[in-house]
Protein backbone atom coordinates (compact mmCIF):
# COMPACT_ATOMS: atom_id res chain seq x y z
CA UNK A 1 0.00 0.00 0.00
CA UNK A 2 1.27 3.37 -0.83
CA UNK A 3 0.80 4.90 2.92
CA UNK A 4 3.38 3.40 4.33
CA UNK A 5 2.23 4.07 8.15
CA UNK A 6 -1.16 1.41 7.36
CA UNK A 7 -0.18 -1.70 8.46
CA UNK A 8 -2.55 -4.64 7.82
CA UNK A 9 -1.02 -6.48 10.85
CA UNK A 10 -2.68 -4.46 13.34
CA UNK A 11 -6.42 -5.42 12.58
CA UNK A 12 -6.28 -8.67 14.29
CA UNK A 13 -4.93 -6.61 17.82
CA UNK A 14 -8.20 -3.87 16.60
CA UNK A 15 -10.36 -6.95 16.31
CA UNK A 16 -9.24 -8.12 19.88
CA UNK A 17 -9.27 -5.12 21.52
CA UNK A 18 -12.83 -4.12 20.19
CA UNK A 19 -14.03 -7.89 21.43
CA UNK A 20 -12.72 -7.29 25.33
CA UNK A 21 -14.36 -4.05 25.00
CA UNK A 22 -17.22 -5.39 24.23
CA UNK A 23 -17.58 -8.30 26.03
CA UNK A 24 -17.15 -5.93 29.13
CA UNK A 25 -19.40 -3.79 27.74
CA UNK A 26 -22.36 -6.31 27.92
CA UNK A 27 -21.04 -7.81 30.89
CA UNK A 28 -21.74 -3.98 32.33
CA UNK A 29 -25.19 -3.89 30.40
CA UNK A 30 -25.92 -7.25 31.99
CA UNK A 31 -24.80 -6.57 35.57
CA UNK A 32 -26.26 -2.87 35.25
CA UNK A 33 -29.70 -3.22 34.86
CA UNK A 34 -30.78 -5.40 37.54
CA UNK A 35 -28.20 -2.91 39.65
CA UNK A 36 -30.56 -0.29 39.05
CA UNK A 37 -33.77 -2.27 39.32
CA UNK A 38 -32.30 -3.04 42.73
CA UNK A 39 -31.10 0.26 43.50
CA UNK A 40 -33.75 2.75 42.23
CA UNK A 41 -36.53 0.32 41.39
CA UNK A 42 -38.15 -0.10 38.30
CA UNK A 43 -39.67 2.86 37.51
CA UNK A 44 -36.67 4.85 37.99
CA UNK A 45 -34.28 2.69 36.06
CA UNK A 46 -36.94 3.26 33.39
CA UNK A 47 -36.13 7.17 33.51
CA UNK A 48 -32.76 6.41 32.12
CA UNK A 49 -32.99 5.42 28.95
CA UNK A 50 -35.20 8.12 28.36
CA UNK A 51 -32.55 10.76 28.99
CA UNK A 52 -29.78 8.24 27.65
CA UNK A 53 -32.34 8.40 24.00
CA UNK A 54 -33.01 11.83 24.35
CA UNK A 55 -29.08 12.52 24.36
CA UNK A 56 -29.13 10.86 21.40
CA UNK A 57 -31.31 13.20 19.77
CA UNK A 58 -29.75 16.53 21.32
CA UNK A 59 -25.96 14.95 19.90
CA UNK A 60 -27.12 14.10 16.70
CA UNK A 61 -25.56 17.46 14.50
CA UNK A 62 -21.75 16.55 16.63
CA UNK A 63 -22.01 12.72 15.91
CA UNK A 64 -22.97 13.16 12.27
CA UNK A 65 -20.10 15.80 11.39
CA UNK A 66 -17.98 13.73 13.65
CA UNK A 67 -18.63 10.88 10.78
CA UNK A 68 -18.19 13.09 8.02
CA UNK A 69 -14.90 14.37 9.25
CA UNK A 70 -13.73 10.92 9.78
CA UNK A 71 -13.69 10.63 5.96
CA UNK A 72 -11.72 13.42 5.31
CA UNK A 73 -9.16 12.84 8.15
CA UNK A 74 -8.72 9.29 7.01
CA UNK A 75 -8.39 10.06 3.58
CA UNK A 76 -5.83 13.48 4.11
CA UNK A 77 -3.41 11.70 6.18
CA UNK A 78 -3.15 8.55 3.62
CA UNK A 79 -2.84 10.54 0.81
CA UNK A 80 -1.15 14.14 2.17
CA UNK A 81 1.96 15.17 3.98
CA UNK A 82 0.14 17.03 6.88
CA UNK A 83 -3.61 16.36 7.68
CA UNK A 84 -3.47 19.30 10.58
CA UNK A 85 -5.82 21.47 8.20
CA UNK A 86 -8.24 18.87 7.99
CA UNK A 87 -8.13 17.87 12.27
CA UNK A 88 -7.84 21.31 12.96
CA UNK A 89 -11.02 22.40 11.25
CA UNK A 90 -12.71 19.58 11.89
CA UNK A 91 -12.07 20.39 15.38
CA UNK A 92 -13.13 23.64 16.04
CA UNK A 93 -16.14 23.19 13.62
CA UNK A 94 -17.45 20.63 16.13
CA UNK A 95 -16.51 23.05 19.19
CA UNK A 96 -18.75 25.71 17.70
CA UNK A 97 -21.52 23.15 17.63
CA UNK A 98 -21.64 21.81 20.81
CA UNK A 99 -21.55 25.28 22.09
CA UNK A 100 -24.98 26.31 20.20
CA UNK A 101 -26.05 22.96 21.98
CA UNK A 102 -25.24 24.10 25.34
CA UNK A 103 -28.46 26.25 25.71
CA UNK A 104 -30.93 23.22 23.92
CA UNK A 105 -29.58 20.97 26.69
CA UNK A 106 -30.03 22.89 29.81
CA UNK A 107 -33.89 23.64 28.23
CA UNK A 108 -34.44 20.23 28.11
CA UNK A 109 -33.36 19.29 31.14
CA UNK A 110 -35.70 21.78 33.32
CA UNK A 111 -38.89 20.56 30.85
CA UNK A 112 -37.53 16.95 31.40
CA UNK A 113 -39.87 16.24 34.42
CA UNK A 114 -42.98 18.04 33.15
CA UNK A 115 -42.42 16.29 29.69
CA UNK A 116 -41.70 12.60 30.70
CA UNK A 117 -43.62 10.10 33.24
CA UNK A 118 -41.34 10.19 36.58
CA UNK A 119 -43.60 8.59 38.88
CA UNK A 120 -42.91 10.15 42.04
CA UNK A 121 -39.55 10.59 41.58
CA UNK A 122 -38.00 13.96 42.64
CA UNK A 123 -38.22 16.32 40.39
CA UNK A 124 -34.98 17.76 40.64
CA UNK A 125 -32.78 13.98 40.81
CA UNK A 126 -34.47 13.74 37.24
CA UNK A 127 -33.37 17.17 35.82
CA UNK A 128 -29.95 16.75 37.01
CA UNK A 129 -29.97 13.10 35.52
CA UNK A 130 -30.72 15.25 32.21
CA UNK A 131 -28.24 17.52 32.52
CA UNK A 132 -25.09 15.74 33.20
CA UNK A 133 -25.83 13.44 30.88
CA UNK A 134 -26.63 15.53 27.90
CA UNK A 135 -23.51 17.53 28.86
CA UNK A 136 -21.50 14.78 28.90
CA UNK A 137 -22.32 13.77 25.71
CA UNK A 138 -21.84 17.09 24.13
CA UNK A 139 -17.91 16.38 25.73
CA UNK A 140 -18.07 12.58 24.38
CA UNK A 141 -18.58 14.28 20.67
CA UNK A 142 -14.75 16.06 20.49
CA UNK A 143 -13.27 12.85 20.79
CA UNK A 144 -15.01 11.74 17.81
CA UNK A 145 -13.49 13.97 15.55
CA UNK A 146 -10.21 12.00 16.23
CA UNK A 147 -11.33 8.88 14.77
CA UNK A 148 -10.04 9.45 11.00
CA UNK A 149 -6.37 9.42 12.59
CA UNK A 150 -6.40 5.69 14.22
CA UNK A 151 -8.25 4.77 11.31
CA UNK A 152 -5.67 5.65 8.85
CA UNK A 153 -2.66 3.99 11.09
CA UNK A 154 -5.22 1.06 11.49
CA UNK A 155 -4.82 1.83 15.18
CA UNK A 156 -8.71 1.27 16.08
CA UNK A 157 -7.20 -0.40 19.25
CA UNK A 158 -6.23 2.67 20.94
CA UNK A 159 -9.60 4.09 20.35
CA UNK A 160 -11.10 0.98 21.35
CA UNK A 161 -9.07 0.58 24.80
CA UNK A 162 -10.09 4.56 25.15
CA UNK A 163 -13.76 3.76 25.04
CA UNK A 164 -13.14 0.47 27.50
CA UNK A 165 -11.54 2.41 29.95
CA UNK A 166 -15.12 5.43 29.32
CA UNK A 167 -16.63 2.52 30.43
CA UNK A 168 -15.09 0.94 33.29
CA UNK A 169 -14.45 4.45 34.66
CA UNK A 170 -18.16 5.52 34.31
CA UNK A 171 -19.50 1.69 36.44
CA UNK A 172 -16.69 2.52 38.69
CA UNK A 173 -18.19 5.90 39.73
CA UNK A 174 -21.46 4.56 39.91
CA UNK A 175 -20.56 2.15 42.56
CA UNK A 176 -18.61 4.23 44.67
CA UNK A 177 -21.56 6.77 45.05
CA UNK A 178 -23.96 4.21 45.38
CA UNK A 179 -22.29 2.70 48.11
CA UNK A 180 -21.14 5.95 49.97
CA UNK A 181 -24.17 8.18 49.09
CA UNK A 182 -27.93 7.85 48.64
CA UNK A 183 -28.48 6.09 45.55
CA UNK A 184 -29.94 8.20 42.91
CA UNK A 185 -30.50 9.31 39.37
CA UNK A 186 -28.55 12.32 39.99
CA UNK A 187 -25.49 10.00 40.50
CA UNK A 188 -26.11 8.47 37.35
CA UNK A 189 -25.56 11.51 35.60
CA UNK A 190 -22.29 12.36 37.71
CA UNK A 191 -20.76 9.15 36.48
CA UNK A 192 -21.60 9.63 32.46
CA UNK A 193 -20.14 13.28 32.54
CA UNK A 194 -16.85 12.41 34.74
CA UNK A 195 -16.51 9.14 32.65
CA UNK A 196 -16.80 11.50 29.23
CA UNK A 197 -14.07 14.34 30.38
CA UNK A 198 -11.75 11.04 30.64
CA UNK A 199 -12.05 9.98 27.41
CA UNK A 200 -11.54 13.24 26.08
CA UNK A 201 -8.06 14.03 28.00
CA UNK A 202 -7.18 10.18 26.65
CA UNK A 203 -8.04 10.72 23.00
CA UNK A 204 -6.45 14.07 23.18
CA UNK A 205 -3.10 12.19 24.39
CA UNK A 206 -3.06 9.29 22.78
CA UNK A 207 -4.24 11.05 19.41
CA UNK A 208 -0.80 13.38 19.90
CA UNK A 209 1.33 10.22 20.37
CA UNK A 210 -0.10 8.16 16.99
CA UNK A 211 0.33 11.46 14.45
CA UNK A 212 3.10 13.80 16.05
CA UNK A 213 2.71 16.31 13.01
CA UNK A 214 -0.72 17.05 14.08
CA UNK A 215 -1.33 20.78 14.99
CA UNK A 216 -3.89 21.62 16.34
CA UNK A 217 -4.79 25.63 15.98
CA UNK A 218 -7.92 28.02 14.95
CA UNK A 219 -5.65 29.60 12.55
CA UNK A 220 -5.83 26.31 10.54
CA UNK A 221 -9.78 26.30 9.99
CA UNK A 222 -10.76 26.23 6.57
CA UNK A 223 -14.35 27.41 6.27
CA UNK A 224 -15.09 26.05 2.88
CA UNK A 225 -13.06 22.51 3.86
CA UNK A 226 -15.45 22.50 7.07
CA UNK A 227 -18.63 23.81 4.35
CA UNK A 228 -17.83 20.05 2.67
CA UNK A 229 -17.41 18.51 5.84
CA UNK A 230 -21.20 20.01 6.37
CA UNK A 231 -22.42 18.99 3.19
CA UNK A 232 -21.53 15.08 3.79
CA UNK A 233 -22.44 15.70 7.59
CA UNK A 234 -26.00 16.73 6.79
CA UNK A 235 -27.07 14.45 5.38
CA UNK A 236 -25.08 11.90 8.20
CA UNK A 237 -27.86 14.12 9.96
CA UNK A 238 -31.00 12.92 8.55
CA UNK A 239 -29.67 9.73 8.38
CA UNK A 240 -29.22 9.63 11.91
CA UNK A 241 -32.19 11.26 12.73
CA UNK A 242 -33.91 7.91 10.95
CA UNK A 243 -31.78 5.77 12.92
CA UNK A 244 -32.87 7.28 15.90
CA UNK A 245 -36.55 6.95 14.82
CA UNK A 246 -36.13 3.07 15.49
CA UNK A 247 -35.76 1.74 18.62
CA UNK A 248 -34.83 4.82 20.81
CA UNK A 249 -38.53 6.27 19.33
CA UNK A 250 -40.06 3.01 20.62
CA UNK A 251 -38.66 4.22 23.91
CA UNK A 252 -40.65 7.27 24.50
CA UNK A 253 -43.87 6.68 22.86
CA UNK A 254 -43.71 3.47 25.46
CA UNK A 255 -43.05 5.91 28.25
CA UNK A 256 -45.89 8.27 27.19
CA UNK A 257 -48.78 5.83 26.11
CA UNK A 258 -48.12 2.80 28.67
CA UNK A 259 -45.72 4.29 31.55
CA UNK A 260 -42.37 3.68 32.96
CA UNK A 261 -43.14 0.24 33.99
CA UNK A 262 -44.24 -0.98 30.18
CA UNK A 263 -40.98 1.30 29.44
CA UNK A 264 -38.35 -0.80 31.43
CA UNK A 265 -39.21 -3.99 29.66
CA UNK A 266 -38.73 -2.38 26.01
CA UNK A 267 -35.80 -0.90 27.16
CA UNK A 268 -34.16 -4.64 28.67
CA UNK A 269 -35.18 -6.09 24.94
CA UNK A 270 -33.51 -2.89 23.57
CA UNK A 271 -30.40 -3.01 25.46
CA UNK A 272 -30.06 -6.64 24.71
CA UNK A 273 -30.57 -5.41 20.64
CA UNK A 274 -27.62 -3.11 21.45
CA UNK A 275 -25.12 -5.33 22.76
CA UNK A 276 -25.76 -8.35 20.13
CA UNK A 277 -25.21 -5.01 17.55
CA UNK A 278 -22.19 -4.26 19.44
CA UNK A 279 -20.69 -7.73 19.41
CA UNK A 280 -21.27 -7.88 15.91
CA UNK A 281 -19.49 -4.46 15.71
CA UNK A 282 -16.45 -5.35 17.73
CA UNK A 283 -15.59 -7.42 14.65
CA UNK A 284 -16.67 -5.29 11.35
CA UNK A 285 -15.50 -2.29 12.84
CA UNK A 286 -12.21 -3.25 12.64
CA UNK A 287 -12.67 -3.65 8.74
CA UNK A 288 -13.43 0.10 8.58
CA UNK A 289 -9.28 0.79 7.96
CA UNK A 290 -9.38 -2.04 5.28
CA UNK A 291 -12.55 -0.83 3.43
CA UNK A 292 -10.65 2.62 3.31
CA UNK A 293 -7.52 1.57 2.49
CA UNK A 294 -9.06 -0.72 -0.16
CA UNK A 295 -10.71 2.70 -1.70
CA UNK A 296 -7.79 4.95 -1.37
CA UNK A 297 -5.74 2.65 -3.16
CA UNK A 298 -8.24 2.19 -5.94
CA UNK A 299 -8.74 -1.99 -5.35
CA UNK A 300 -12.63 -2.30 -5.68
CA UNK A 301 -12.38 -5.69 -6.42
CA UNK A 302 -10.31 -6.13 -3.39
CA UNK A 303 -12.95 -4.30 -1.88
CA UNK A 304 -16.25 -6.45 -3.18
CA UNK A 305 -14.26 -9.48 -1.92
CA UNK A 306 -13.46 -8.16 1.56
CA UNK A 307 -17.43 -7.10 2.30
CA UNK A 308 -18.99 -10.36 1.09
CA UNK A 309 -16.27 -12.64 2.73
CA UNK A 310 -16.80 -10.76 5.84
CA UNK A 311 -21.30 -11.00 5.38
CA UNK A 312 -20.83 -14.45 5.06
CA UNK A 313 -18.98 -14.48 8.19
CA UNK A 314 -20.62 -12.22 9.88
CA UNK A 315 -24.28 -13.87 9.08
CA UNK A 316 -22.90 -17.86 9.80
CA UNK A 317 -21.43 -16.70 12.92
CA UNK A 318 -24.27 -14.50 14.34
CA UNK A 319 -26.93 -17.71 13.85
CA UNK A 320 -26.24 -19.98 16.41
CA UNK A 321 -26.13 -17.04 19.34
CA UNK A 322 -29.52 -15.57 18.08
CA UNK A 323 -30.63 -18.92 17.83
CA UNK A 324 -29.83 -20.00 21.52
CA UNK A 325 -30.99 -16.86 22.47
CA UNK A 326 -34.14 -16.77 21.14
CA UNK A 327 -35.10 -20.56 22.31
CA UNK A 328 -33.85 -20.15 25.85
CA UNK A 329 -35.15 -16.66 26.12
CA UNK A 330 -37.27 -17.76 29.45
CA UNK A 331 -33.94 -19.03 31.12
CA UNK A 332 -32.01 -16.11 29.71
CA UNK A 333 -34.49 -13.39 30.90
CA UNK A 334 -35.28 -15.62 34.49
CA UNK A 335 -31.56 -15.07 35.37
CA UNK A 336 -30.82 -11.70 34.01
CA UNK A 337 -33.34 -10.10 35.12
CA UNK A 338 -35.88 -11.84 37.00
CA UNK A 339 -39.29 -13.86 36.61
CA UNK A 340 -40.61 -10.15 36.74
CA UNK A 341 -39.84 -9.56 32.84
CA UNK A 342 -40.78 -13.45 31.90
CA UNK A 343 -43.47 -11.95 29.60
CA UNK A 344 -40.60 -10.32 27.39
CA UNK A 345 -40.09 -13.96 25.94
CA UNK A 346 -41.97 -13.41 22.54
CA UNK A 347 -40.72 -9.76 21.96
CA UNK A 348 -36.83 -10.80 22.30
CA UNK A 349 -37.94 -13.93 19.65
CA UNK A 350 -39.17 -11.26 17.06
CA UNK A 351 -36.61 -8.56 17.75
CA UNK A 352 -33.91 -11.20 16.94
CA UNK A 353 -35.19 -12.69 14.31
CA UNK A 354 -33.95 -9.81 11.77
CA UNK A 355 -30.37 -9.22 13.40
CA UNK A 356 -29.19 -11.69 10.77
CA UNK A 357 -29.46 -8.95 8.28
CA UNK A 358 -28.66 -5.91 10.31
CA UNK A 359 -25.42 -7.63 11.92
CA UNK A 360 -24.58 -8.15 7.89
CA UNK A 361 -25.12 -4.98 6.51
CA UNK A 362 -22.54 -3.12 9.38
CA UNK A 363 -19.94 -4.67 7.22
CA UNK A 364 -21.24 -1.84 4.26
CA UNK A 365 -22.03 0.85 6.43
CA UNK A 366 -18.71 2.69 5.86
CA UNK A 367 -19.58 2.55 1.53
CA UNK A 368 -21.85 5.41 2.00
CA UNK A 369 -19.41 7.63 3.42
CA UNK A 370 -16.75 6.89 1.63
CA UNK A 371 -18.16 7.26 -1.82
CA UNK A 372 -20.05 10.36 -0.68
CA UNK A 373 -23.49 9.21 -1.41
CA UNK A 374 -24.94 9.43 2.21
CA UNK A 375 -27.56 10.84 0.87
CA UNK A 376 -29.13 7.78 -1.20
CA UNK A 377 -29.35 6.08 2.37
CA UNK A 378 -30.77 8.63 4.26
CA UNK A 379 -33.95 9.44 2.50
CA UNK A 380 -34.97 5.46 2.98
CA UNK A 381 -33.62 5.52 6.60
CA UNK A 382 -35.88 8.49 7.76
CA UNK A 383 -38.72 7.29 5.98
CA UNK A 384 -38.58 3.91 7.52
CA UNK A 385 -38.05 5.77 10.81
CA UNK A 386 -41.51 7.82 10.54
CA UNK A 387 -43.37 4.48 9.52
CA UNK A 388 -42.02 3.37 12.78
CA UNK A 389 -43.47 5.98 14.92
CA UNK A 390 -46.51 6.53 12.67
CA UNK A 391 -47.11 2.62 13.06
CA UNK A 392 -46.15 2.19 16.83
CA UNK A 393 -48.46 4.98 18.24
CA UNK A 394 -51.56 3.94 15.82
CA UNK A 395 -50.71 0.25 17.25
CA UNK A 396 -50.46 2.00 21.33
CA UNK A 397 -53.41 4.25 21.06
CA UNK A 398 -55.72 1.31 19.29
CA UNK A 399 -54.48 -2.21 20.00
CA UNK A 400 -53.46 -3.68 23.24
CA UNK A 401 -50.65 -5.39 22.20
CA UNK A 402 -47.94 -3.68 24.48
CA UNK A 403 -44.80 -4.31 24.20
CA UNK A 404 -44.64 -6.96 21.79
CA UNK A 405 -46.88 -4.79 19.24
CA UNK A 406 -44.10 -1.61 19.80
CA UNK A 407 -41.42 -4.72 19.29
CA UNK A 408 -42.94 -5.89 15.75
CA UNK A 409 -43.67 -2.96 14.55
CA UNK A 410 -39.70 -1.80 14.99
CA UNK A 411 -38.79 -5.54 13.68
CA UNK A 412 -40.29 -4.67 9.95
CA UNK A 413 -39.12 -1.27 10.01
CA UNK A 414 -35.92 -2.49 10.61
CA UNK A 415 -35.96 -5.10 8.58
CA UNK A 416 -37.81 -2.75 5.55
CA UNK A 417 -34.83 -0.20 5.72
CA UNK A 418 -31.90 -2.89 6.19
CA UNK A 419 -33.36 -4.79 2.45
CA UNK A 420 -33.25 -1.33 0.97
CA UNK A 421 -29.79 0.10 1.89
CA UNK A 422 -27.86 -3.76 0.97
CA UNK A 423 -28.75 -2.97 -2.82
CA UNK A 424 -27.79 0.66 -2.16
CA UNK A 425 -24.48 -0.32 -0.96
CA UNK A 426 -23.71 -2.89 -4.23
CA UNK A 427 -24.87 -0.46 -6.65
CA UNK A 428 -22.24 2.06 -5.19
CA UNK A 429 -19.58 -0.68 -5.44
CA UNK A 430 -20.62 -1.72 -8.37
CA UNK A 431 -21.24 -5.47 -7.45
CA UNK A 432 -24.63 -7.48 -8.27
CA UNK A 433 -27.05 -7.12 -5.51
CA UNK A 434 -26.90 -11.33 -4.82
CA UNK A 435 -22.76 -10.91 -4.02
CA UNK A 436 -24.15 -9.41 -0.68
CA UNK A 437 -28.15 -11.22 0.02
CA UNK A 438 -26.32 -14.54 -0.62
CA UNK A 439 -24.34 -14.29 2.72
CA UNK A 440 -27.78 -13.36 4.27
CA UNK A 441 -29.49 -16.19 2.93
CA UNK A 442 -26.99 -18.30 4.20
CA UNK A 443 -26.95 -17.29 7.58
CA UNK A 444 -31.07 -17.67 7.82
CA UNK A 445 -30.76 -20.92 6.56
CA UNK A 446 -28.29 -21.89 9.67
CA UNK A 447 -30.41 -19.82 12.10
CA UNK A 448 -33.58 -21.73 11.39
CA UNK A 449 -31.09 -25.16 11.49
CA UNK A 450 -29.85 -23.98 14.88
CA UNK A 451 -33.78 -23.24 16.23
CA UNK A 452 -34.85 -26.66 15.10
CA UNK A 453 -31.79 -28.53 16.80
CA UNK A 454 -31.86 -26.29 19.59
CA UNK A 455 -35.96 -26.42 20.18
CA UNK A 456 -35.94 -30.26 20.31
CA UNK A 457 -32.89 -30.09 22.96
CA UNK A 458 -35.11 -27.94 25.06
CA UNK A 459 -37.49 -30.54 24.81
CA UNK A 460 -35.32 -33.37 25.59
CA UNK A 461 -33.22 -31.52 28.34
CA UNK A 462 -34.54 -29.17 31.41
CA UNK A 463 -32.00 -26.17 31.59
CA UNK A 464 -32.22 -24.37 34.52
CA UNK A 465 -32.84 -20.21 34.54
CA UNK A 466 -29.22 -19.32 36.17
CA UNK A 467 -25.86 -18.53 34.63
CA UNK A 468 -24.19 -21.04 35.85
CA UNK A 469 -26.48 -23.43 33.19
CA UNK A 470 -27.00 -21.24 30.66
CA UNK A 471 -23.02 -19.77 29.81
CA UNK A 472 -21.21 -23.12 29.59
CA UNK A 473 -24.26 -24.76 27.06
CA UNK A 474 -23.76 -21.37 24.82
CA UNK A 475 -19.84 -21.53 24.70
CA UNK A 476 -19.77 -25.09 24.57
CA UNK A 477 -22.28 -25.56 21.56
CA UNK A 478 -21.37 -22.37 20.01
CA UNK A 479 -17.82 -23.50 19.49
CA UNK A 480 -19.00 -26.47 17.87
CA UNK A 481 -21.03 -24.48 15.74
CA UNK A 482 -18.10 -22.21 15.21
CA UNK A 483 -16.16 -25.17 14.44
CA UNK A 484 -18.61 -26.36 11.75
CA UNK A 485 -18.56 -23.04 9.97
CA UNK A 486 -14.71 -22.90 10.30
CA UNK A 487 -14.35 -26.16 8.35
CA UNK A 488 -16.40 -25.58 5.74
CA UNK A 489 -15.35 -22.68 4.58
CA UNK A 490 -14.42 -22.53 1.23
CA UNK A 491 -10.40 -21.75 0.05
CA UNK A 492 -11.00 -18.12 -0.78
CA UNK A 493 -12.81 -17.52 2.01
CA UNK A 494 -10.30 -18.73 4.22
CA UNK A 495 -7.46 -16.76 2.82
CA UNK A 496 -9.43 -13.11 3.59
CA UNK A 497 -10.58 -14.64 6.87
CA UNK A 498 -6.62 -15.64 8.49
CA UNK A 499 -5.82 -12.64 7.17
CA UNK A 500 -7.54 -10.24 9.49
CA UNK A 501 -7.31 -13.45 12.60
CA UNK A 502 -4.86 -13.02 15.41
CA UNK A 503 -1.71 -14.76 15.26
CA UNK A 504 -2.84 -17.22 17.35
CA UNK A 505 -6.00 -17.55 16.74
CA UNK A 506 -5.10 -18.00 13.04
CA UNK A 507 -2.81 -20.81 14.01
CA UNK A 508 -5.82 -22.39 15.88
CA UNK A 509 -7.61 -21.81 12.69
CA UNK A 510 -5.48 -22.58 9.55
CA UNK A 511 -5.47 -26.11 11.38
CA UNK A 512 -9.44 -26.51 11.65
CA UNK A 513 -9.76 -25.22 8.11
CA UNK A 514 -7.22 -28.01 6.88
Amino acid sequence: MAFSGFSLEKTPLNMVTNTVRTAVMALVGIWLIPFYIDSLGTVAYGIIPVATTITSYVMILADSLGTANSRYITLAIRETDDASQSISTALFGILRICLALLPAVILISIAAPHAIDISGNAAGDVQALFLMVLGASVISAVPSVFFGVYSAFNTLYVWYAARLIYTLSQVALILVMFEFFEPSLAHVGASYLASSVILLVLVLITAKRQYPRMRLSPKLYDRKLFRAMGNLGAWAIINRVGNLLYIEASLILTNLYLGSEADAGVAIIASLVSMIHTACYSITASLGPLVYACYSDGDIDGLKRLTSVSMKFVSLMMAMPLALIIVFAPQVLHAWVGDEFGYLSAAVAIALAGDIAVCAYTVLQDIPVIYLRVKELSLPTFAFGILNIAATAALLSFTDMGVDGVIAVWFVCTMGFTFWAIPLAAKMVGAPVMLYLKPIAGGYCAMALCIGGLWALSQAIWIPGTWAAIIPLFAILSLVYAFAVLRSSGKGDKEVLLSIMPEGLRRIASKIMG
